[in-house]
């Protein structure tokens, strides 16, 4: 979450911070943000506008976001601009206070010593535990509820003992060196899950649709696909 990354006081003019502190609460509200429900917001809450209104100061800034996957070092641009602001501030701060009076210099240099040591602390790039939290809670609620497991089978068992089963929002990827069943694999596994009433959809980029179709006959015949595709069946086949 990019909140983990930026605060509203990180930016430098006050209406990124209006905007930043309005993206946090609808984010944290699940309400969609869209240039219309922005506006709204900003306009309930008395922000100033800019010279041409929110609207279309937040279309001109939708066409000058950066990509998605840019974005978390926007935001950490953002963060650093924003500490080099607060470490100049306090240094001109403390310019400004030696020129005064000071009764004691080692209590100066040592509160000096302390506040510019926080400001040279890089902050560590940690989600907080509001999603552990809401995790631990749907876990502890299923377990309280007796909700069944919602993983999905692959229909090999040595398979589900190591992974625990296809679970929702997790990606699979089989990687083997050509030739070793890479393919036989994640087809019969796709009509494993199928035949349990799954929904299944199987896509290849190198093989038409006649051979992805004669290898699940060979696989739920159980006939050598070497056999089917010669030809060559025995009686027993």
């Amino acid at each position: 979450m990019l909140s983990t990354h930026v605060a509203v006081e990180d930016f430098a003019l006050g209406i990124h911070k209006s905007l930043w502190a309005c993206f946090l609460e609808l984010s944290a509200a699940n309400t969609p943000i869209d240039p219309v429900t922005v506006a709204a917001w900003l306009h309930d809450r008395r922000c100033t506008p800019p010279e041409h209104g929110w609207t279309a100061y937040l279309i001109r800034v939708l066409e000058m976001v950066p990509y998605d996957a840019n974005v978390v070092v926007h935001a950490k641009r953002v963060r650093d601009l924003a500490r080099l602001r607060r470490f100049s501030s306090e240094c001109l701060r403390l310019e400004g206070a030696s020129r005064g009076s000071i009764t004691s210099v080692d209590a100066f240099l040592a509160d000096a010593d302390q506040r510019l040591s926080e400001l040279l602390r890089r902050p560590a790039d940690q989600d907080t535990g509001g999603e552990l939290g809401v995790t631990l809670e749907a876990v502890f609620g299923q377990i309280a509820s007796g909700e069944q497991d919602s993983s999905i089978s692959t229909g090999f068992e040595r398979i589900d003992e190591l992974t625990t089963g296809m679970r929702p929002n997790e990606q699979w990827v089989l990687a083997a060196r050509p030739g070793v069943g890479k393919t036989s694999l994640a087809l019969a596994i796709a009509l494993r899950v199928a035949a349990m009433g799954c929904g299944v959809f199987y896509a290849s980029l190198e093989m038409p649709r006649e051979q992805l179709m004669l290898r699940c006959l060979s696989s739920e015949a159980r006939v050598d696909l070497r056999r089917l595709r010669t030809r060559q069946l025995g009686d027993d086949d």
